[in-house]
């Protein structure tokens, strides 16, 4: 199953403006999670999409912003419906509900004696997926020219004293930024996270291994926690010897206007952090009215 999510804020209040908060609410039934920056993205990442699901038998949530991306004209490279039959090929699925002979039950009752094994069977899924999602992604990238091998987009790392993380469309404005940025001086980069289901703890540590700090923004809220990419990040490098100074910014939430200016001024923040190795607040409400 493959399922395209428009990312909408959650009640309460009422909306239907971007927020993650409404994907990242199912992050424990199962799903994997991928999350696009632009409409080509989207578009692409349903093909992928498909091919990851049918290879581990599990389902697969493509994400993308409400009005921003869902809303918007965008330009789209279509690929041609024969060369997307090479890639997808008629699938050969384990079970069918049609198959009369062997009939099977869905949405059926799991005891303790079952549940269990169940779930680990999920879990293990999810891990095997990783090898996956990145040999899926190296193959689109080889037919159609768009690389998605990497399950973390890296820009500047390796020179980048910190680097900006999120997920989704905002990135677009982070990568924008970062090259203003870097042309006033900023030793800075990004590192756009495309899947968190499953999460990508092993090329997180690849960054965090480089850089003194990682500004993680998150167009969500976990109310009497933080924002969830940051909580996830910091528990994937928590037992491992990164530990670069880390900040969350929670911005956009309800699809407030996440600008350019706005990277910027993070950027000034955690500069200023950087340099005196002092961490002002570990979460701040960015866009909250003074």
């Amino acid at each position: 199953i493959v399922m395209v999510d428009v990312n909408r804020a959650m009640a309460p209040p009422w909306s239907v403006w971007d927020d993650q908060t409404d994907s990242l609410a199912q992050r424990d039934t199962g799903w994997m999670q991928f999350y696009a920056e632009n409409n080509q993205e989207v578009y692409d990442g349903v093909l992928m999409a498909f091919k990851v699901a049918e290879t581990v038998n599990v389902p697969v949530m493509v994400v993308e912003s409400a009005f921003i991306l869902s809303h918007t004209y965008d330009v789209v490279e279509m690929i041609p419906q024969e060369l997307v039959d090479e890639f997808l090929p008629p699938r050969k699925p384990l079970y069918t509900l049609t198959d009369f002979d062997n009939p099977i039950a869905v949405g059926a009752l799991a005891t303790p004696n079952d549940y269990y094994e169940f779930r680990y069977k999920l879990a293990k899924a999810h891990e095997d997926a990783k090898k996956v999602i990145k040999e899926v992604g190296k193959e689109f990238g080889e037919r159609f020219g768009r690389d998605y091998s990497d399950m973390i987009e890296k820009g500047y790392v390796d020179d980048a004293d910190f680097v900006f993380m999120g997920m989704g469309s905002l990135m677009g404005t982070v990568k924008e930024a970062v090259d203003l940025l870097r042309s006033e001086g900023y030793r800075v980069g990004y590192a756009k996270v495309r899947w968190f289901r499953p999460f990508p703890k092993e090329e997180l540590l690849e960054i965090a291994e480089k850089v003194k700090g990682i500004a993680v923004l998150d167009r969500n809220f976990s109310f009497g926690q933080e924002g969830i990419l940051f909580n996830e990040a910091k528990g994937a490098l928590y037992n491992t010897g990164a530990r670069p100074i880390m900040k969350n910014y929670i911005v956009g939430l309800g699809g407030r206007d996440f600008t350019v200016r706005d990277v910027k001024a993070i950027a000034e923040n955690m500069k200023a952090i950087i340099e005196s190795g002092k961490l002002d607040r570990e979460v701040e409400w960015f866009h909250l009215k003074r």
